[in-house]
């Protein structure tokens, strides 16, 4: 009909390669403002992304909405004495040929939560890193009844990897089925 306008369905995509001071950015802003345990100011997130993007087999991932980043997530592999340390008491390598890969920083913009996009950049996640060879993936919510994110873990699959966890340390593991 003449006169009516159509509304344009947003643009939703994927990428690897974004500025390591856009990604800081946006992630120090979500930092400041909310009540998180870690705080980051532009500096120390910078450094966090680099920290992250030095790992083995390590990948960002951005996600954009008509091109402003409004989420994103890092992996990298973990290696057996790391994890030992990390969580000392858990043994996260169960199988042969084990390769455990991390999930670090997975964020939504507030304003874009509630939405689906935590799931979309996490089921990629999952995605590529069993693409690059994972057979488990480990992440540190929150371990919060109230958090919205620790829900969305237990929906995709994910377990507490002991029951007795302190909730500063807390940590959830993802294995995949084993390939026949």
């Amino acid at each position: 009909m003449a006169g009516e306008t159509t509304e344009k369905e947003p643009e939703i995509t994927f990428e690897h390669e974004c500025p390591i001071e856009e990604v800081a950015g946006f992630i120090s802003v979500l930092r400041t403002g909310e009540d998180h345990r870690r705080k980051f100011n532009l500096e120390q997130a910078e450094q966090r992304v680099n920290y992250y993007l030095e790992k083995p087999n390590a990948a960002e991932l951005i996600l954009r909405r008509d091109r402003e980043l409004i989420g994103c997530a890092f992996t990298y592999e973990q290696y057996k004495e790391e994890l030992k340390k990390e969580i000392p008491g858990v043994e996260i390598f169960s199988r042969e040929g084990e390769r455990v890969f991390c999930v670090r920083e997975v964020d939504v913009k507030a304003q874009f939560r509630g939405q689906g996009f935590g799931r979309q950049i996490m089921e990629r996640v999952m995605q590529e890193a069993r693409q690059k060879g994972a057979t488990k993936i480990i992440l540190s919510p929150f371990p919060y009844e109230d958090n919205p994110a620790y829900h969305l873990y237990k929906k995709l699959g994910f377990q507490e990897v002991a029951p007795d966890q302190d909730p500063h340390n807390f940590y959830m593991s993802y294995e995949y089925p084993e390939e026949k």
